[in-house]
């Protein structure tokens, strides 16, 4: 019982010691939920929450239907997990209340820089721009490589026409540090710059963060206009 209990506050160690930014998923909704049951401890259970799911973003917007299924997941374990996700939501949205002026590769980069900070994957965002040029929202398509999410422009113009853009610009991080475009993100590039142009959507950028640094597809020569 002891060492099972030691397991469960492993996760609160360490973000209490490295802080949230550190912790895996899976730590992060071991935190939420608490403590498991006999026979089916906490991990497991978070496990089988995030098996639901195809990635992190399909967890926003989930059913507690479709959570209760899970052994182990109470209605009140249920409810903490899903005002989590809610709350997150609204700390996100409040953050670009103010709806900054996106004009640079270095706007983008200052908003993003947070989110992708100790990342150990890929996360592709949407930012949605008003006729000003202002921040709409960001929005998280994926999460995974660029190689491996098989990004589809429909889904990045169906947000963006949801969010009423003008513009946009998208921009994933690059675990490894280094933004250097790969050949994979100029051929999407390309892809989605299209897909916008018959649409009437100004396709603006697409920044590649590393640490402390980025890359701007467009400032590369690598982006060609299609509106």
């Amino acid at each position: 019982m002891d060492r099972i209990l030691d397991k469960q506050q492993r996760p609160r160690e360490r973000l209490l010691k490295f802080g949230a930014s550190v912790l895996s998923d899976i730590e992060l909704v071991q935190i939420i939920i608490g403590v498991g049951i006999k026979g089916h401890t906490v991990e497991n259970i978070s496990m089988e929450v995030l098996n639901k799911c195809l990635n992190q973003v399909d967890l926003v917007g989930i059913k507690p239907e479709e959570l209760r299924s899970i052994k182990g997941l109470s209605a009140a374990k249920i409810a903490t997990l899903l005002a989590s996700i809610e709350f997150g939501l609204r700390l996100l949205n409040f953050k670009y209340a103010k709806r900054p002026l996106v004009t640079t590769p270095k706007d983008v980069f200052e908003i993003l820089k947070i989110h992708t900070l100790n990342s150990d994957q890929e996360i592709l965002y949407l930012l949605s721009l008003d006729s000003r040029g202002k921040l709409v929202c960001v929005d998280v398509i994926n999460i995974g490589t660029i190689a491996s999410l098989s990004i589809s422009p429909r889904d990045i113009l169906s947000m963006a026409l949801k969010r009423s853009a003008v513009s946009v610009i998208i921009a994933h991080n690059h675990p490894s540090c280094d933004p250097t475009p790969s050949k994979e993100d100029i051929e999407v590039t390309e892809k989605i710059s299209q897909a916008c142009g018959y649409l009437d959507i100004l396709f603006l950028d697409h920044i590649i963060l590393g640490q402390g640094e980025f890359a701007s597809i467009k400032a590369l020569g690598y982006l060609k206009q299609h509106i």
